[in-house]
């Protein structure tokens, strides 16, 4: 076939483009060819190669949404011994992580990313803060979201997933303060209630105004 004649990076390429731009029939008939090709060829292929197809491979069915099949898929990278030193299977224990966390399997997300942000490695500290991150932000948790993203930041400045979530999390704050903000007293003399400043309410009396007194708390 025509994949034999291509480089096995830029076919790794086109099978996350396809799968990107949710082609992804395509992404997975290249995907199968390109697995079928490595697992025969004579003379054997970097495990870096066969790490990073197997990943392509397994992000279709996570985009697909066929979440059991996509974590079984990354599982295959993150197990075996002959990825231990692939950047491949360090992406492959966030996916899991990652697709523990939209099936809301959150107990075992967080278990899994806060032993990966224990080792000394600033891609996984990096990632792994970003991905408990949001998913203290799927629970409605914004302080902890915003002391992970902060952790990020620490790490990579311009981190651009983190920066969007961070715009969010502004957004959501503030819409929350909106919220709880209390109308009180006439329409033409309204004052508002804000959560965490203090408060105080002048009751006029119309009867006591007569005689020129009033009472305030």
């Amino acid at each position: 076939r025509m994949i034999k004649e291509l480089d096995s990076s830029f076919c790794i390429w086109l099978i996350d483009r396809n799968t990107q731009t949710g082609s992804f029939n395509d992404a997975e008939a290249l995907a199968r060819d390109m697995i079928q090709w490595v697992d025969s060829a004579q003379q054997g292929f970097d495990p870096d190669v066969r790490a990073r197809l197997l990943l392509a491979y397994a992000d279709i069915a996570f985009a697909r949404q066929e979440y059991p099949r996509a974590r079984a898929l990354y599982e295959r990278v993150a197990v075996a011994q002959e990825f231990a030193d692939t950047q491949s299977r360090r992406t492959a224990e966030l996916k899991i992580a990652e697709t523990d966390r939209v099936t809301k399997h959150y107990d075992a997300a967080i278990e899994r990313l806060e032993k990966l942000v224990r080792r000394r490695d600033p891609y996984l500290q990096t990632e792994g803060n970003y991905l408990l991150a949001l998913i203290k932000y799927d629970q409605g948790e914004y302080p902890e979201t915003r002391k992970y993203l902060d952790t990020v930041f620490m790490f990579d400045p311009k981190h651009v997933n983190a920066g969007i979530l961070q715009g969010n999390l502004h957004l959501k704050l503030k819409k929350l303060e909106q919220a709880t903000r209390v109308t009180v007293g006439f329409a033409g003399e309204q004052d508002t209630i804000i959560p965490g400043k203090p408060l105080k309410i002048q009751l006029e009396d119309r009867n006591l105004a007569i005689v020129g007194r009033a009472n305030s708390i």
